[in-house]
């Protein structure tokens, strides 16, 4: 620990990944001097206490849980933090979330895995919250979700029991969306979503069709990966006044990546990749997003 506390006080920006370590008393991070950046990996955590030991300066939590039941309450004192990925890998409870998420209000990227929400009404106290993930895990509804003022991107990937996209739809200022595997979800009307410009999907049934999608003003590129359109169900895109890239499969013999652009370019990855999108980790807190 004291060779660890050395090396830490000379840096300029602090980071401590704790990783595979089969028992962990975070009670050593009380002898660090202030971290920025911390991150418990793959560790059997049975408190998370000591962490508020670091709240003046911890900007990027990553905190794997799972392997003992867990409240997670402390972590309302880290007034600091900026970025959290809160994931639940195991079958002890993690308890305490929206409590917790309640009081971060300087957070700006949040990914929860794996973990249990009733809805997302708790975070519209969460003033800067731009960019918002939902993996695995399941919730019971988004309402909310068109409450949080500052939000630009939003994905929701193997979540249970979601289906019901409306509030989605409904957020004013929503730029960046990614809807992966979600075997119940249909697209609902996005012609209130005023500020929505990038769309990824993957794996979702879509039997409504894309008429709900090409309902969106300002939509710019739109991407889907495993499912196959016919040209009638694509017909709602083609001439869109604003749409200047697509990637969309279609049903036939002989067609190209071309055919499938639809006239258009291909999509631009970098809308997604700016904010991790459909990968597990945080995006670079010291690059700007921009769409």
């Amino acid at each position: 620990m004291r060779s660890a506390a050395s090396r830490l006080a000379g840096a300029d920006r602090a980071q401590l990944v704790v990783f595979e370590v089969e028992d962990t008393d975070l009670t050593f991070l009380t002898d660090l001097p202030p971290l920025h950046d911390l991150r418990v990996l793959y560790s059997a955590v049975k408190t998370v206490d000591a962490i508020a030991y670091h709240a003046k300066t911890l900007q990027t939590l990553e905190l794997m849980l799972g392997w003992h039941p867990v409240t997670v309450q402390p972590l309302a004192q880290l007034h600091a933090l900026r970025q959290l990925y809160l994931s639940r890998s195991g079958r002890p409870a993690v308890r305490d979330v929206p409590e917790a998420l309640a009081h971060l209000r300087q957070l700006e990227h949040l990914i929860l895995y794996g973990t249990k929400m009733p809805s997302l009404e708790d975070l519209a106290s969460l003033p800067k919250l731009t960019g918002l993930a939902l993996k695995v895990g399941s919730i019971t509804s988004l309402d909310g979700l068109a409450d949080l003022t500052a939000l630009r991107f939003f994905e929701a990937w193997q979540v249970r029991g979601l289906s019901d996209l409306t509030p989605v739809a409904a957020s004013p200022t929503l730029e960046v969306l990614y809807l992966e595997s979600l075997r119940r979800a249909e697209l609902p009307d996005f012609s209130t979503a005023v500020s929505l410009q990038h769309v990824k999907m993957d794996n979702l049934p879509l039997t409504a069709g894309l008429a709900g999608l090409a309902a969106a003003p300002r939509l710019r590129q739109v991407s889907i990966t495993r499912r196959v359109f016919s040209e009638e169900e694509v017909a709602v895109l083609r001439g869109h006044p604003s749409l200047e890239a697509a990637f969309v499969p279609l049903r036939g013999r002989g067609l190209s990546d071309e055919d499938f652009q639809l006239g258009l370019r291909r999509p631009d990855e970098e809308p997604f990749t700016a904010y991790a999108a459909g990968v597990m980790g945080l995006p670079n807190l010291h690059e700007p997003t921009s769409t």
